[in-house]
């Protein structure tokens, strides 16, 4: 592991990634409970409120590709705050959109300038540790993650409880600006080399292809993308499942889906200790299991008409437990192999697994229209697709970089 000589301690660090890391999970819970409310306010559809979570994602998806190179080439210290910087401007185009229009903007603004915080994390982390200690360092983020998806529902309901949706969005501009102080005051640059040829094109295109060519790093962003895509099911149809189908909404809604969301933090303190136990793969293959265990349970449930908010929240809690350790241990096993361009494989990791889960999510919202049961089957499609991937893999014929 890199030791910094100055600056925050090994700790901070973690931490402060943890909370580059939750932005993205903030920006899109913080405005669940607020989707009824922003279709009457805003006079648009469900649907293109909906459509608020997928256009921040796709933006914060694609344009990851950027930050990775340019924070090769200039440091990660600058290139965060310019991202940050965007994503505050957004903030406000969103806060005072007059209609579902301007605020689709904002939310691309904030999708292009959030995707900075979770590919400069994930490279920070690159940066300073390796191997094993990545696969904990990056479990431990993920823990503190889980702060975003558990106070996000809680914070918009209260903001909707005493104002109005429009101050939901000055909420998160106050987390990324909280960042910025942290980054200008506290962060020393923790890369160890600048790459001066980081955006020469040819450059990037020699250093994506070695990137895409690494079997490992390939393989286990598949595994990703496909774990992005019940994820994005997942946020994008819940409120509407739980308002139209179990009639729970504003407070109720924020407190259930807050509780899901603890469902993080108990699977990665299970997750971070087990690692150095039984390794990497065995702990993606369980966490796979569980996954397809508990969406086959909700599909069971739906079809057989005796899914309810309560066990609904149950299985969605079991889910957490492991989704994202699946996707901490992936993005481990990505970035570990690439230390001369963390930043790159990092962008091109949160690219393709975001991107990957939002476009499934934007094709397939209207065919779910609050039906658990196509809801489920999606859960189950994308779940089981990480199992067969992870089945089929024999790490007895490959070398792992992390084991």
């Amino acid at each position: 592991m890199q030791k910094q000589t100055s600056g925050p301690s090994n700790f901070e660090l973690i931490v402060f990634c943890g909370f580059l890391m939750t932005l993205s999970g903030f920006s899109v819970d913080v405005m669940l409970p607020a989707f009824t409310a922003m279709a009457a306010d805003l006079n648009a559809p469900i649907a293109s409120v909906q459509l608020t979570v997928s256009t921040f994602a796709i933006t914060f998806g694609l344009s990851q590709i950027a930050y990775g190179p340019a924070s090769d080439r200039f440091g990660r210290k600058p290139v965060l705050a310019v991202g940050l910087g965007i994503f505050l401007i957004g903030s406000t185009f969103a806060a005072f959109g007059s209609d579902i229009y301007w605020v689709l903007l904002g939310r691309s603004l904030q999708g292009i300038g959030g995707a900075a915080a979770p590919v400069l994390g994930r490279a920070i982390l690159r940066d300073t540790h390796s191997g094993q200690e990545l696969a904990r360092a990056m479990a431990t983020t993920m823990t503190i993650f889980a702060i975003g998806p558990i106070i996000a529902p809680l914070a918009g309901y209260g903001v909707m409880a005493i104002s109005s949706w429009r101050y939901i969005f000055w909420a998160m501009g106050l987390l990324a600006f909280g960042l910025s102080l942290f980054n200008a005051l506290r962060y020393f640059e923790t890369i160890a080399t600048k790459n001066p040829d980081a955006l020469n094109f040819k450059a990037m295109g020699k250093a994506g292809i070695a990137i895409f060519s690494n079997w490992q790093s390939r393989y286990f962003m598949m595994c990703a993308a496909f774990g992005y895509c019940a994820l994005f099911t997942f946020l994008g149809n819940s409120p509407i499942i739980y308002e139209k189908v179990f009639g729970v909404k504003d407070f109720e809604f924020a407190l259930f889906f807050s509780a899901t969301a603890f469902g993080i933090v108990f699977g990665h303190a299970v997750n971070k200790r087990l690692i150095k136990t039984f390794g990497v793969i065995k702990m993606l293959r369980l966490s796979s299991l569980v996954l397809v265990l508990a969406t086959l349970a909700m599909l069971g449930l739906a079809y057989t008409e005796t899914l309810n908010s309560w066990n609904l929240t149950a299985l969605l809690f079991l889910f957490n437990t492991s989704f994202l350790s699946v996707i901490s241990n992936s993005a481990s096993l990505t970035l570990d192999p690439h230390p001369q361009n963390a930043g790159l494989a990092s962008a091109l990791f949160g690219a393709i697994t975001s991107a990957t889960g939002a476009i499934f999510l934007a094709l397939t919202v209207g065919f779910v229209d609050g039906n658990p049961i196509y809801y489920s089957a999606l859960m189950v499609c994308s779940t089981l697709a990480i199992l067969i991937a992870l089945i089929a893999f024999n790490p007895s014929k490959r070398h792992l970089t992390i084991q």
